[in-house]
């Protein structure tokens, strides 16, 4: 038994399922036994495993810049450039895009635009979330 705390699971039975290998929609544990990756990694893997296409523009990209935060204006070609195609491609007349790199971040900045919002238009008193 490792140090890891697992997401929902049970805290007396852990480590039961060490994956090993990836390839397409499959994914393989130490011993061998093969697996229908049926969460994509938990929508982290959806384009499969190996795919090739993915892993050469990652590796392109990594030599160029591996990564660029965007906090005080900053930002970088290819952010904008996703962020153009996603625009024109959803149902939102002059749509805006928003990336995070997690849940958390993406709840918090939400939050935090919610409120910026209600201050500008004058909903002051806006200010509780729900659950």
């Amino acid at each position: 038994m490792t140090s890891i705390i697992y997401p929902t699971t049970n805290l007396k039975q852990v480590e039961q399922l060490n994956i090993v290998k990836g390839e397409g929609i499959y994914v393989y544990d130490d011993v061998g036994n093969k697996y229908l990756e049926g969460l994509a990694g938990l929508w982290c893997a959806s384009l499969g495993y190996g795919n090739e296409e993915l892993i050469d523009a990652i590796t392109e990209q990594l030599k160029t810049l591996s990564y660029s935060h965007m906090f005080g204006g900053r930002t970088h070609k290819i952010v904008m450039q996703l962020a153009d195609k996603l625009g024109e491609i959803l149902p939102i007349e002059n749509a805006r895009v928003f990336f995070a790199n997690s849940g958390s971040e993406a709840n918090d900045s939400h939050m935090k635009m919610l409120r910026y919002y209600f201050n500008v238009t004058g909903e002051h008193k806006r200010k509780r979330l729900l659950p």
